[in-house]
């Protein structure tokens, strides 16, 4: 059966709604203006935001809130809380992206995020708490590639990077989960699948593997969890609209039919308020993620409106 675009374009309606309520005095967009996270949740929302229209002042407002809360070496952390020993190498490219897409300079983050690439190509996460063996997990370097893409930048230091991802894809064509990554592997490979696209790969057997991977997975309500402990973790919402955006990145017709399940059980499970749920951020108690999952699932519905299978 068909998806009605107007159930569509109101779904969109009701999360922006969520989105713009959620919004603090200083500019952030978080749950009860938890500084904690802060950073983290408002770039994701800034992101969704941008993508749909007449939300210039709320957008604003919460690029200033970034703005403010840069660090005197020019990276970003998750939170507005200052450290002088942290940084975040996945909020900072975020940050460097909504910057430059609303006319900020951002030759100087630039600058930070390639003097912290390692000679292998990859980068660290720069969160001293982050077990040793995880400080380089493929969502990462990801999240930098994907940003230096989107902003024309390409070079033999991106090519080296993508080498590395390349080296770290599985032979089930995900990239892996570890729970301090979302617990999921739909985390890193929506950003190292947009990275392919950036690159012209999603034609690439790595590229199929990793879809044929998310299709794979799949529940038969049309959802994505791959639930392996009992812990408190990122919500099956989070989980889903993480997935769903893997295959709108580049999907062909053989991909419609999952999209259009994974779409309608997304439609479903959004709140009363607006909302997605996005369950508890594992290792980090009383951080709920819904900001986060209703960001990347406003971004889902929009992508499906735009695409013509």
């Amino acid at each position: 059966m068909k998806i009605d675009d107007k159930k569509i374009q109101n779904s969109i309606k009701q999360g922006v709604r969520f989105l713009k309520r959620n919004q603090n005095l200083n500019g952030s967009i978080c749950l009860n203006n938890d500084k904690t996270w802060d950073i983290w949740d408002t770039v994701h929302a800034i992101i969704a935001l941008n993508e749909i229209s007449n939300n210039k002042n709320t957008i604003d407002k919460a690029i200033n809130h970034i703005k403010n809360s840069q660090r005197s070496d020019y990276s970003f952390f998750i939170s507005s809380l200052y450290n002088k020993n942290q940084y975040c190498m996945e909020t900072t490219p975020l940050c460097a992206y909504t910057l430059e897409y609303n006319n900020d300079n951002v030759e100087k983050i630039i600058d930070f995020i390639f003097k912290k690439q390692k000679s292998d190509g990859s980068w660290d996460s720069g969160i001293p708490e982050i077990y040793q063996k995880y400080q380089n997990f493929p969502s990462v370097t990801g999240q930098v590639v994907r940003t230096l893409l989107k902003l024309n930048i390409k070079n033999s230091k991106v090519e080296r990077a993508i080498d590395w991802l390349d080296k770290k894809q599985l032979k089930d064509g995900s990239w892996g989960s570890f729970f301090v990554y979302y617990d999921t592997p739909f985390y890193p490979m929506h950003v190292i699948l947009e990275s392919y696209k950036l690159m012209n790969m999603e034609n690439s057997k790595k590229y199929r593997r990793a879809i044929n991977y998310i299709k794979r997975v799949q529940n038969k309500d049309g959802s994505w969890y791959l639930d392996r402990k009992k812990r408190e973790k990122p919500s099956k919402e989070h989980r889903t609209s993480l997935a769903l955006y893997c295959l709108l990145i580049s999907p062909l017709d053989e991909d419609k039919s999952t999209i259009d399940k994974g779409i309608k059980w997304l439609l479903k499970s959004q709140k009363t308020d607006g909302s997605w749920a996005g369950g508890t951020f594992v290792g980090w108690p009383g951080k709920k993620e819904d900001i986060y999952a209703t960001s990347t699932s406003i971004l889902c519905m929009k992508k499906y409106l735009d695409k013509k299978f």
